[in-house]
């Protein structure tokens, strides 16, 4: 499984760098022009070199999202609705949750085979097909609630806020990780196998 993204923030020792992207130890020193110092903090990146510019706690080079990557086994096209929500999500975590939650839809449609007659419905064709495990089972039904819950005014105190889209970037990432990620997995591990003993096992389930 994919490392867990950690946001760039002040005055930490690591996190993953908004230049880069890897998780990486972060250098802080004050920020000086001509020998006199500017209010600004730098923090350089121990994995690439890259410097970010820091002002009253906030970074403010490079301008970027504080949402997480998509997994590298997303498919493109929710990769696509992924990526746009983190370009939107500090400015509008609402519509950046609407946009994670259709990239599910798609993944669960278009990528793991479910029926498309609803997330509910969609979850017990995977859980009745072995494709996915309890923990994650939660995680597509912590979605689906969410969703469910967002359009009826009212029903959730925390409704669609920066903290639940910024959890709904983690789930996506999970899902994709313990579906496509971990079929990847299992592919290599098999394909490394030498042939003769791959074409036995082929044998042995053709009888």
């Amino acid at each position: 499984m994919e490392s867990e993204y950690v946001p760039p923030e002040f005055n930490e020792n690591a996190f993953n760098c908004p230049h880069c992207g890897a998780y990486a130890k972060q250098t802080w020193s004050k920020a000086t022009h001509n020998n006199v110092i500017t209010g600004f903090v730098t923090s350089r990146c121990a994995k690439c070199g890259s410097y970010s510019i820091w002002a009253e706690q906030k970074l403010r080079y490079p301008i970027s999202s504080t949402a997480p990557r998509p997994h590298n086994e997303m498919p493109e096209e929710v990769a696509r609705d992924f990526n746009e929500a983190r370009e939107i999500v500090d400015s509008s975590p609402r519509a950046a949750a609407a946009l994670l939650r259709l990239g599910i839809q798609r993944l669960l449609e278009n990528h793991l085979e479910t029926p498309g007659n609803g997330i509910n419905n969609d979850i017990a064709h995977l859980v009745e097909d072995g494709k996915i495990g309890n923990r994650t089972k939660k995680m597509l039904d912590g979605v689906r609630i969410t969703g469910n819950n967002s359009v009826h005014p009212g029903r959730m105190e925390m409704d669609d806020n920066s903290e639940m889209a910024h959890a709904l970037f983690k789930l996506t990432n999970y899902i994709v990780d313990q579906t496509l990620g971990r079929d990847k997995e299992v592919e290599e591990f098999w394909e490394s196998l030498p042939e003769e003993d791959r074409e036995g096992v082929r044998n042995r389930d053709s009888n």
